[in-house]
């Protein structure tokens, strides 16, 4: 499991590369609420809803490729997980 934390409006780190079969827990720390929101419009499509302090959402990549999300609330929040 990689840890993701969401702190002062970003992800960090905001880039991280893993393995096919890898689960990233993403994590709220900041005190407003923040998604995790896949951008792309393939099967590995995924999205956290509303995460309030302290919740967190879990995600399993299963298959390689360049996965970017984003907050729904602040677009500047961006991620990329590249799985290999």
């Amino acid at each position: 499991t990689i840890p993701i934390r969401i702190k002062e409006n970003s992800f960090d780190p905001d880039f991280v590369t893993v393995k096919v079969g890898t689960t990233i827990i993403w994590t709220n720390e900041d005190p407003g609420t923040h998604t995790v929101t896949y951008t792309g419009n393939d099967a590995m499509r995924f999205d956290s809803g509303s995460l309030a302090t302290g919740q967190s959402f879990e995600n399993t990549f299963t298959e390689s490729g360049r996965y970017t999300y984003t907050c729904k609330q602040h677009s500047f929040m961006t991620g990329t997980v590249l799985v290999q």
